[in-house]
């Protein structure tokens, strides 16, 4: 038998995809590998294994619909509960706005101060205003000037309101459970379906056409939704 060692040096060649078509990455390995010629024995070559590395698939952009607000769109989504009279009346003089307040008795006893921000004039009349887009706040006097609720109406939108209730009495909100609805609302007296259900702290029940939103952009984009759909 005639056995024969020697050294043979084996080049591989890979080209690697690296997602762009005109790059390419030439990778050469060299090994060592023994061969043994034996009679009747078959020589072996062992290549090591090249990982090729696909090209990474880059998912579609969705395109991402912005919503533009107007003056009296931005104000409201502006309002917190902590919202003061001074704070609001900043707003009004920087946008340029119409407004009036007027206090008010509660019926519960005490009075309120209310306040009507609109573009012009004659729409934020406390009486007999105009026809026109508009927001309506409540402060409390009783309670340091609190926000009590704010309600913002457009004119396209026919039914449709956006609401902000903190607390006090406002149709079927009650001030004695006002810490269990308080936030934001789509108030659609037109809507054909129901609400939220109210239950007072004397156990009635009322059904509203008060719908629940998460936040105040939530409120104004479903109360333009609206006016879209008409």
């Amino acid at each position: 038998m005639i056995m024969k060692r020697g050294l043979i040096t084996f080049f591989v060649i890979s080209t690697i995809f690296t997602g762009c078509a005109s790059h390419s990455e030439t990778i050469e390995t060299t090994d060592n590998i023994v061969v043994e010629e034996t009679a009747n024995v078959e020589t072996e070559v062992s290549i090591p294994n090249i990982k090729i590395t696909e090209p990474a698939t880059v998912p579609e952009t969705e395109d991402i619909k912005v919503v533009e607000y107007d003056t009296l769109q931005t104000l409201f989504v502006s309002f917190t509960p902590n919202t003061t009279v001074e704070e609001l009346e900043t707003l009004i003089a920087e946008h340029d706005l119409s407004f009036t307040s007027q206090e008010y008795n509660k019926l519960s006893g005490g009075k309120t101060l209310k306040y009507i921000i609109a573009y012009t004039d004659g729409v934020a009349k406390q009486k007999y205003a105009d026809s026109g887009d508009y927001i309506d706040v409540t402060f409390d006097k009783d309670n340091d000037l609190k926000l009590m609720y704010a309600q913002y109406c457009n004119l396209k939108a026919i039914g449709p309101s956006a609401l902000l209730y903190c607390y006090g009495n406002w149709y079927s909100f009650s001030d004695s459970n006002a810490n269990d609805y308080s936030g934001y609302y789509l108030v659609n007296t037109l809507s054909r379906e129901d609400g939220i259900t109210i239950e007072y702290t004397n156990g009635n029940k009322v059904a509203t056409h008060y719908f629940k939103c998460s936040s105040a952009e939530d409120v104004i984009q479903k109360l333009l939704s609206s006016i879209d759909e008409t």
